[in-house]
């Protein structure tokens, strides 16, 4: 573990060519190193990647271990035999209960947003999966039409999950970030910036 002022970044070797910073969606810092990166070559990396690693930072919604988030809203959990929504409560018996109705819904919501932008697409997809991933939202495949989406996305209000899948979807036309790609996402959702931070 390195610690650079406030940030502490677990450092991990790899057979890479490039140093890359990863941020988890739980705040959490990762360096990928070559195996013969030099002391020197991590330090000047970091050090010209601190701002970016304030700023990403900033974006990444603040946790309060007494609540659980779910769609957007914060929730306190009960201990109950029955399960239900009330209120600023989730009555629950147990967190597996929880869980599989989270896991559920974001599956439905999922499948949803996929059925209405799939015909946009006019593209295959073969595989969507629905997996704890801590470094990103979703991810595509699009030589195979594999789409994987984090569980985490149950924390995010309902327009945050379409943009993700909207998103997802797109990269099956354009596996990059380039203008284009984000061109076609504003032509289907022309407030997709205003989305990104719900």
């Amino acid at each position: 573990m390195l610690e650079y002022g406030k940030f502490k970044i677990e450092c991990v070797k790899k057979r890479v060519k490039y140093l890359r910073l990863k941020i988890t969606l739980t705040g959490d810092i990762k360096l990928i190193t070559p195996l013969n990166a030099t002391k020197f070559q991590i330090d000047s990396f970091i050090k010209s990647h601190i701002e970016w690693i304030e700023k990403t930072l900033l974006k990444i919604p603040k946790s309060d271990p007494n609540l659980v988030k779910f769609l957007g809203k914060s929730y306190k959990i009960k201990i109950s035999n029955e399960f239900k929504f009330s209120g600023e409560y989730i009555f629950t018996p147990n967190l597996q209960t929880l869980n599989n109705y989270a896991n559920e819904t974001l599956k439905e919501l999922i499948n949803q947003y996929i059925a209405i932008y799939s015909p946009k697409i006019g593209k295959s997809i073969n595989a969507i999966r629905i997996k704890n991933m801590t470094t990103r939202w979703g991810s595509c495949n699009s030589k195979k039409g594999y789409l994987n989406f984090s569980t985490q996305l149950i924390q995010r209000d309902k327009r945050f999950i379409e943009y993700v899948v909207l998103h997802e979807l797109a990269h099956l036309i354009y596996p990059h970030h380039q203008k284009q790609f984000y061109d076609f996402i504003l032509s289907l959702m022309p407030d997709f910036k205003d989305r990104l931070n719900l």
